[in-house]
């Protein structure tokens, strides 16, 4: 099994979970196993139930256009998810669960 990213998160879930099930593994996320782990400032927030959706929604608002790099197109990166709230909130409960920070 090979994870990236938000992916990686999820495959060191999985391993600290039900090694049972993967025979290898890769991940480049492999520091969020370690116990001091530090998470940066904007994984800090999306773990955060509440401010997040208030962040979503505040960048949701500004006009595709206007958000210099952040591509509104579906596959174009993380931010075509802003496009739709029910999106946002399923991609940060996925994420909130991928390093057991359950809200």
């Amino acid at each position: 099994m090979v994870g990236h990213d938000w992916g990686g998160g999820l495959v060191v879930r999985l391993m600290s979970i039900r090694p049972d099930l993967v025979r290898s593994w890769l991940t480049d996320a492999a520091g969020v196993a370690d116990t001091r782990f530090e998470w940066h400032e904007l994984a800090k927030l999306w773990q955060t139930p509440g401010a997040s959706e208030a962040f979503f929604a505040l960048q949701a608002a500004v006009p595709a256009e206007r958000r210099p790099g952040w591509p509104s197109s579906p596959g174009l990166g993380h931010w075509w998810m802003l496009q739709e709230p029910a999106r946002a909130a399923a991609v940060l409960e996925e994420f909130r669960d991928s390093i057991g920070a359950r809200s």
